[in-house]
Formats: C-alpha cells, sequence, structure tokens
C-alpha cells in the first residue's frame, strides 16, 4: 500500500510538472517575450515598437517571432521583419557547449534616410552610451590574463526576401535606391580560433544591377585569416546621376559598371585586386549646381576609354596589417592618386596602350625609324 501511494504521488507530481511545463512553454514564455519586445524594446530604442506574435516548442526548443516593426515619428517603418525562427540544441550542454542549429530572419524590411543635416534616421535607434565609472586598476598578472571565450556553435544563419531602401535628401534631386531580393547564407559558425566561417550573399541593386559576395573567414583566429570575392555586375550608371550631377554638372544619359574585388588576408599581409570595367559611358544634359568641380571630367573620359568605348581600370593593393601606421583608406587613396597623377603626366602611353601599340610614346611626336631611313612606315603613320 506504501508503494502505491508513493508511486500515485510521483505520478502526480510528474503529471503537475509536466503541464507546468506546458504551460510556461506555450503560455507563459510567448506572452512575456511578445510584452517584453513591446514594451522593453519602445523603451531602449525610444520608438514604437510592435510584434504580431510570438510562438515558443518546449519539445523541439523552437522560438518564432512574427511581424515586428519598429515604427519613426512618421509612423513609418524604420526596420522590422516577417518572421524570425531560432532552433536551439542543447546536446552537448553538459560539455559548457552552447549550440544553436539553425537561424532564420525572413523578409528583413530597412529604410534608411539620409537627413539634410548628414545624419542617417537609423541611428536615432542606437540608444545613448550611459557614461561608466572608471574601474579600478587590476593587478599586472590579471591584466596580461587573456579572456577565455565559452564554446558558442551557429550551425546556420539564413536572410531570405530582405529588403534595404535608401533616401539621400542631401542631393538634388534626391538619391533613391533599393537593395532588394537579399539572400545570405552563413554555416559554421564558432569561437573556435580554427573554427572557418562561410558566408554567400546576393541581391538586386535598385533593379539595375546584381551584387554578389562569397567570405570565408576564421573571425577568431589571430591574426586574423580572410578571403573574400564581391561582384557588381550591370549596374546602369543613369541611377547615379545626382551625384554626378552635383560635382561634374552634368547628369548621367548611358553608361554599365562592373566591379570585381578579390581580397586576402593571411600573416597580417593585405592583398588586394579592383577591377573596373564601365561601358558606353556618356554624359547627358548640363545640371545647375554650385558644387561642380572645375575638371576636365570629358577629357578624362576620353583618355580612359579604349576604341570600344570601355574605360578598363585594375587597381592593386598591399600592405603589411603588423605595422603600427597601416591605415586602409590611405592606401587606397595613394594607389587611386597614383594611377590619375600617370594619366595626367602620361596621357599618350594610355592611348597607345589602349590602341595596342608599343611602350614608347608618353612623349609626343615620337615615332620610330628604320635605321638609315626618314621614311615613316605604315605602323608609324597610324
Amino acid at each position: 500500500m506504501l508503494f502505491k501511494k508513493i508511486l500515485r504521488i510521483t505520478l502526480k507530481t510528474l503529471v503537475v510538472i509536466f503541464a507546468l511545463y506546458l504551460f510556461l512553454g506555450f503560455v507563459v514564455i510567448p506572452a512575456g517575450l511578445s510584452w517584453g519586445i513591446k514594451s522593453q524594446g519602445t523603451k531602449i530604442l525610444q520608438h514604437p515598437v510592435s510584434v504580431r506574435s510570438v510562438f515558443f516548442n518546449p519539445f523541439l526548443l523552437n522560438l518564432s517571432i512574427n511581424g515586428l516593426e519598429i515604427h519613426g515619428t512618421d509612423k513609418q517603418v524604420m526596420a522590422g521583419f516577417d518572421k524570425l525562427a531560432v532552433d536551439v540544441s542543447f546536446i552537448r550542454l553538459f560539455k559548457k557547449e552552447y549550440r544553436v542549429e539553425s537561424v532564420a530572419l525572413d523578409g528583413l524590411k530597412v529604410n534608411a534616410v539620409l537627413l539634410p543635416d548628414g545624419k542617417i534616421n537609423l541611428m536615432a535607434l542606437v540608444p545613448a552610451p550611459v557614461p561608466a565609472s572608471e574601474p579600478a586598476a587590476a593587478p599586472a598578472a590579471e591584466a596580461k590574463k587573456p579572456v577565455e571565450l565559452p564554446l558558442v556553435i551557429v550551425d546556420l544563419v539564413t536572410l531570405q526576401r530582405g529588403h534595404i531602401s535608401f533616401l539621400d535628401r542631401t542631393v538634388h534631386p534626391n538619391f533613391a535606391s533599393s537593395l532588394s531580393d537579399i539572400d545570405i547564407r552563413v554555416t559554421d559558425i564558432a569561437t573556435r580560433p580554427d573554427s572557418q566561417t562561410r558566408m554567400v550573399f546576393q541581391g538586386k541593386l535598385g533593379g539595375k544591377g546584381t551584387i554578389a559576395t562569397e567570405l570565408v573567414i576564421k573571425p577568431f583566429a589571430q591574426p586574423l585569416e580572410l578571403e573574400t570575392v564581391f561582384s557588381l555586375d550591370d549596374l546602369a550608371l543613369d541611377i547615379l546621376t545626382p551625384y554626378v550631377g552635383k560635382y561634374t554638372g552634368r547628369a548621367l544619359k548611358d553608361g554599365k559598371l562592373e566591379l570585381k574585388m578579390d581580397y586576402r588576408i593571411g600573416d597580417n599581409q593585405l592583398t588586394a585586386a579592383h577591377k573596373l570595367l564601365i561601358q558606353r559611358f556618356e554624359f547627358g544634359e548640363k545640371v545647375e549646381t554650385k558644387d561642380a568641380l572645375p575638371l576636365p571630367f570629358g577629357l578624362a573620359i576620353a583618355l580612359l576609354e579604349d576604341p570600344q568605348g570601355r574605360i578598363k581600370i585594375s587597381l592593386p593593393v598591399t600592405g603589411d596589417l603588423s605595422k603600427p601606421d597601416f591605415k586602409y583608406w590611405p592606401l587606397v587613396g595613394q594607389v587611386v592618386r597614383n594611377f590619375f597623377m600617370s594619366l595626367v603626366t602620361k596621357p599618350f602611353g594610355f592611348i597607345a596602350g589602349a590602341l595596342g601599340a608599343d611602350s614608347g610614346t608618353d612623349e609626343l611626336g615620337f615615332v620610330k625609324f628604320l635605321p638609315g631611313k626618314a621614311d615613316l612606315s605604315d605602323t608609324e603613320k597610324e
């Protein structure tokens, strides 16, 4: 009798615990998260935050947040998404391994605006930093102790149907474009130093070009190891008319752009290549602007174009990341300056290269004669 009584009490206790677990998983956690996202999100971001629904499966440990939106002061959506799904696994929890099997974000939408004062509207969502008191000086032995990161593994992160719109109100007419059909896939994220993460990105730029990127990186390796390839294809240049018109005084009538960038970082060495191809570039009508630069843009385009109307530019960049004075953008700027200085000081060398002629034509009027002859050959006449 005593055994049966203990068994009944045990079974009732297990049933109560199981029912409580179901109640917490299916009711309390979704309701609490929904309330927390709305109230705390609005409090932290200082903008209204709304969420359509939250669902949590206590058996499969799946969390789903649906219809989250952050609204601006004009009630327009600044950022949000249709669905965020997280699949958590605790298979090796007792070995101090925190694992997330997948994170899937669907229908991301972001509306970015560059305001006339030069600020981006999305910066209003960044909480102001809280001034912190100065921490006490740590002992020398503790200061040198490296920070040991927990083992965190994320097997898969995906983003589908993303859309980012951009509006620049600092130029007239306003520049507007969008990055649509964003598809991102990231695999094998881990805090191990030897872990290699791979990312593939694709998107359409304003319906006038496509962007693709492949990245392989060891984010926690010391020194950093990275390989990436970026490509921008078939971009219709007329989309850039507001910027070109502002600084050149001419609109863009036609033109296609392709850009390839290849970066390698290893052993603190940067090796990069930039290849730019512009086809059928043509200025349009004059644009009234006070910021136009007094430069011969038409002459520069004429010097850069080959007989097929193409502009090909190749800019390699190399540097030593371990040097204290290494700075990326000044290095790129130096390469660009050297390129255009060569264009200005040796324009006939560029023309000769475009025409496939031999070197030695940097000086105007320099031609080759056969030994003892004063007549020009057919090649030199051309």
